[in-house]
C-alpha cells in the first residue's frame, strides 16, 4: 500500500473510492469535450479530476474513516494489477434524455467489477450499508443541467464508438471530495497498491 493518511480536522468528510486515469485518457476526454462543445447546459468534468468510481461512500466521521482505511487495506492484497480500455460513449438515463454523459469500459471491465466488489465488501463491513444498484464501470465526462436528446446530435453519433485510451490499474484510492462553486475538489486520503 502507498500513500499516507491526509491530515484532517477530524470532522466529517465526503468520501469515495476510485481508480485514477492515465493522462492520455484525460487528453482524449478533452477532445470529446471540444467536439461536443455545442451541447447545451453541459458541465464538463475536468480531465485532472476525472476518475472511475468504484464506490461512493458519502459523509464519514473520523472514527469510521480510520476503520474504512484499515478495511480497504485488507481488500488490496492479492488483487493483481490489470489494464482496462476506455471506449464508447453513452448517457444516463438514456441518450434521448441525457443527464449524464459517460465513457464506457471495454477490456478490463470484468476486473473492475471484481475490484469494485472487494471494495464494496470492505466498505459494508464498516458502514453496514451499501449501494443497491449494480456496479457498471464508466467514467462521467459531463453532467447536463437540462436533459438533452443526444440521438439528434450528429457529433455524438460519430463519437459513440470512440476509444479514449488504455489505463493501467495499479492501485485504488480513497478520496475526499469538497464541492465548491468552481467544481469538486478531490484529495487523496490514502492509496492502496495492487499486487
Amino acid at each position: 500500500m502507498s500513500g499516507a493518511e491526509r491530515p484532517g480536522d477530524g470532522g466529517t468528510q465526503r468520501l469515495f473510492v476510485a481508480v485514477e486515469l492515465d493522462e492520455a485518457v484525460g487528453r482524449a476526454m478533452d477532445r470529446v469535450r471540444e467536439a461536443m462543445a455545442g451541447v447545451p447546459s453541459a458541465r464538463w468534468v475536468r480531465a485532472d479530476v476525472a476518475h472511475l468510481t468504484l464506490r461512493f461512500i458519502g459523509d464519514t466521521g473520523a472514527e469510521d474513516r480510520e476503520r474504512l482505511s484499515a478495511a480497504l487495506a485488507q481488500a488490496a492484497p492479492g488483487f493483481r494489477r490489470f489494464e482496462f480500455t476506455v471506449a464508447g460513449l453513452g448517457a444516463f438515463p438514456a441518450e434521448s434524455r441525457a443527464r449524464v454523459l459517460w465513457a464506457g469500459v471495454g477490456d478490463g471491465a470484468r476486473e473492475l467489477v471484481d475490484l469494485a466488489g472487494k471494495v464494496d465488501e470492505a466498505v459494508r463491513s464498516v458502514t453496514q450499508g451499501g449501494e443497491e444498484r449494480v456496479f457498471a464501470p464508466h467514467i462521467t465526462i459531463a453532467r447536463l443541467k437540462t436533459p438533452a436528446n443526444l440521438e439528434k446530435l450528429e457529433v455524438f453519433s460519430g463519437l459513440k464508438e470512440t476509444v479514449l485510451g488504455r489505463c493501467r490499474a495499479t492501485r485504488f484510492v480513497l478520496f475526499s471530495s469538497r464541492l465548491t462553486p468552481a467544481g469538486p475538489v478531490h484529495e487523496r486520503v490514502r492509496a492502496y497498491d495492487l499486487s
